[in-house]
């Protein structure tokens, strides 16, 4: 009995902290470009790249961009929006 109680606990206490980290207000931020990559399922998106962007203190996301459209490098800085810890790129992020 003690250890189901202990790990329904455990498990309330985990889940009031990622409902609290969604519920944290979004603002304006920029990233840094971590990686370009081919879309995984090439099959039906070939000439889609993701793009992951990573601010400074680790609060990441992607962002879609079409091959011939893409117009940035890893390294490169891009504004969006955070919210707890995912970062939304704009959508012009990366595109020409």
């Amino acid at each position: 009995m003690r250890s189901s109680l202990v790990s329904l606990v455990s498990i309330l206490a985990v889940s009031s902290t990622v409902t609290g980290c969604t519920q944290q207000p979004s603002q304006p931020s920029w990233a840094v470009v971590t990686s370009i990559t081919p879309h995984a399922n090439p099959k039906f998106k070939p000439d889609e790249m993701i793009v992951t962007a990573t601010t400074p203190d680790g609060a990441s996301g992607t962002r879609a961009v079409l091959r011939g459209r893409l117009d940035c490098k890893v390294g490169d800085t891009v504004r969006g929006v955070r919210q707890g810890v995912t970062f939304t790129p704009d959508e012009s992020a990366c595109q020409r």
